[in-house]
């Protein structure tokens, strides 16, 4: 359970982030339509993705304490929690590519590659607790690293994640929603007319 407690925040932030960054592209033909806005189609994805994340979630967690003995006491309020801090962060960063990918097309190939070390560095396989010092402080800006930490806490009560603010992940994730409206706002006209 300690690298599922990793593994499906990841995996849901990677998925839907992904998806809301491609709401545009993949709903251009709606977009056409006078009614529809971009914002539809970043709010359809939005939750879609988080709903079908959720549910997962739910189903990978529960098939694992009914199978395996796993120690956990699990704390519902803590776990929505870490699922809202992944959400909003999958939104605010999904809303900004949204922008980018459709204004800059190489940047969708530039994001994939500057992802590749999060795997690493988000705290799947080990606790942050566990760095050294001069890397956990560099490691303390990754939002991932916060919300693995909420998980932990809400499957292990006695895991003592001190270091772990929402407030940091849930002001990052607006402040990247708010650009990337504002810019989508700005040139979604230039956008459709790709």
């Amino acid at each position: 359970i300690f690298y599922a407690t990793g593994m499906v925040p990841f995996v849901a932030y990677l998925d839907m982030s992904a998806k809301i960054a491609g709401s545009i592209q993949f709903s251009k033909p709606l977009l056409t339509y006078p009614r529809v806005t971009f914002a539809d189609a970043l709010i359809g994805r939005f939750l879609t993705n988080g709903l079908t994340q959720l549910l997962s979630a739910y189903i990978i967690f529960t098939g694992m304490l009914l199978i395996f003995d796993t120690r956990t006491s699990p704390d519902l309020p803590q776990i929505a929690l870490a699922m809202a801090m992944m959400a909003s962060l999958a939104l605010g960063v999904g809303t900004i590519n949204c922008f980018l990918m459709s204004m800059i097309p190489i940047w969708q190939k530039a994001w994939a590659i500057l992802n590749r070390p999060l795997f690493l560095i988000s705290c799947i396989f080990y606790v942050f607790d566990g760095v050294p010092e001069p890397a956990r402080s560099a490691l303390w800006y990754n939002p991932l690293v916060h919300v693995i930490g909420q998980m932990r806490h809400g499957f292990y009560p006695s895991y003592d994640a001190v270091y772990v603010s929402p407030f940091y992940v849930f002001s990052l994730s607006l402040g990247l929603l708010a650009l990337g409206l504002l810019f989508l706002r700005r040139y979604h006209n230039e956008i459709l007319n790709e």
